[in-house]
């Protein structure tokens, strides 16, 4: 009886100990898949709220980035942006908010490659964004490189990513050839 007693409290101690190691030191990936999440969280909102608050909410945006960030953004409709520094992303963010009513950004898939100094990552992220029209998103691959800075994982560099784009067929005696 006793020695099921010890052994039952040993698989608590392990376990509690295991799950102790992973809240103390976390997967790097595990860690940049969820800050990633809360930048989408971050960025999507709806119309409302006070100034003050909307003020706030463009303010925790750049929290995400180092300060020497930079990117070349192109996004459905609109000419291809370029940034550099936070202060820039403060103002699109800023701009957005004033000009949309309505967005939602999600990250359905994330993949993270951790560098080989365990300082920097890459991930490369589908994006799924709605502005204005809940019923009207599209979809655009995104690579986010990442720098360990003071203990967080900030984004260094962010790019819109082209996908392969459909050729368009050629017509063959009635078939479709080329694809």
């Amino acid at each position: 009886m006793a020695k099921v007693k010890n052994i039952a409290l040993l698989a608590v101690v392990v376990v509690l100990g295991y799950l102790g190691w992973r809240i103390l030191f976390p997967n790097p990936e595990r860690v940049i898949r969820s800050r990633l999440e809360d930048l989408a969280r971050t960025v999507s909102f709806e119309r409302g709220g006070g100034m003050l608050a909307q003020a706030y909410d463009i303010s925790k945006v750049i929290e995400f980035f180092t300060v020497d960030v930079e990117g070349r953004v192109e996004l459905r409709g609109l000419q291809p942006v370029s940034f550099s520094g936070r202060d820039e992303i403060l103002n699109y963010a800023a701009l957005a908010r004033k000009k949309l009513d309505f967005v939602s950004v999600e990250f359905p898939d994330i993949k993270v490659k951790l560098g080989s100094d365990k300082q920097t990552a890459v991930a490369n992220v589908t994006a799924r964004v709605t502005v204005n029209d809940p019923a009207d998103y599209w979809v655009q691959e995104v690579r986010f490189v990442l720098r360990l800075v003071d203990g967080r994982w900030m984004i260094h560099y962010v790019e819109t990513v082209k996908v392969l784009a459909f050729l368009r067929p050629v017509q063959r005696e009635g078939t479709l050839a080329g694809c």
